[in-house]
Order: structure tokens, then C-alpha cells, then sequence
């Protein structure tokens, strides 16, 4: 196995991980925000996981050589997928479309540079970013879970 098709199989796990994670999520708790200090925007697993939909995408399509629009995600974002049966496919199809696009690179693919809104980035940085996204977001998700009294560990079936 080279790196190349390790990053493909970590990003589709992620994905699928995050799915796991927002599934395990009453239905109720899943646009809930802890309670923000002054003005901190606290965001809901509904916003983090839409933007891990998003980011997914737009690397994906970076990776395959296209220029798609930046992403909406983050603090710009009003579009969220609050439906958790669509968005936990959404997660799934989105990381495995990533994992995709990191299989069809060639190695000298990884000193390549690519657009990106934050201007040239290298193709081993790209194929990393969206993996501590959904890996960041993650913990915040197991984070939120517990904030609200759900203390079960649940370990999902991609980390076996």
C-alpha cells in the first residue's frame, strides 16, 4: 500500500466515522449549541457535519484539476443539511467521492501546487486538509454529545 491509497481508505473511514457519530445523535440534539459566551458562535453537529460535506467536495474537485467556487462553510455558511438520514449518506458519499479523487493521483501529484481560495496550496497538503477537518469536527461532535449528558463511548466500525 502506498500513501497514496492509505489517504484514500483514512478519508473514506472519517467520513463514514462522522456518519456514525451524528447517527448516534438523538435526533433533538443535533442542531443544539451549547450555550455561547458574549459573542462566541457556538455551531450545532448539523453545521459542522454540512461543512464537512462541503469542504470534501470542494477538495475532491480540486484534486481532479476543476476550479469549483469556495465552499460555504464555517461562520459563512446558512446552509446546513438538517436532515441526519441525508446528511450521514451525504457524509458517506462525500468522503468516499474524496477517497476517489487521493486513489487517482500519481505521487509526483504531492509536490504539485493547486488553487485554492487561500491561494497555492501543495497536493499533500490538500489531501490532508479535509481529514483533520472531519477528524477535528469529529471530536467536537463526541464533545458536544457529552456536554448534553451522553457519556457512552461508541466506537464506530471503521476504527476496528
Amino acid at each position: 500500500m502506498n500513501l497514496l491509497d492509505f489517504q484514500a481508505i483514512r478519508a473514506e473511514k472519517l467520513g463514514q466515522s462522522l456518519a456514525f457519530f451524528v447517527s448516534n445523535t438523538p435526533k433533538e440534539r443535533l442542531n443544539w449549541r451549547p450555550k455561547p459566551e458574549s459573542e462566541s458562535k457556538a455551531r450545532s453537529i448539523l453545521d459542522m457535519s454540512t461543512e464537512c460535506v462541503l469542504v470534501n467536495r470542494y477538495m475532491a474537485a480540486l484534486l481532479k484539476g476543476e476550479n469549483p467556487e469556495r465552499p460555504p462553510a464555517g461562520e459563512q455558511s446558512e446552509f446546513v443539511i438538517d436532515d441526519p438520514e441525508v446528511l450521514c449518506q451525504e457524509l458517506v458519499s462525500s468522503s468516499k467521492e474524496l477517497a476517489d479523487a487521493i486513489s487517482q493521483l500519481k505521487e509526483e501529484d504531492l509536490d504539485r501546487d493547486y488553487p485554492h481560495w487561500r491561494g497555492p496550496l501543495k497536493g499533500i497538503t490538500l489531501i490532508e486538509m479535509p481529514c483533520r477537518n472531519m477528524e477535528y469536527h469529529g471530536g467536537q461532535i463526541n464533545y458536544i454529545q457529552t456536554l448534553y449528558g451522553d457519556t457512552e463511548f461508541r466506537v464506530p466500525k471503521t476504527w476496528r
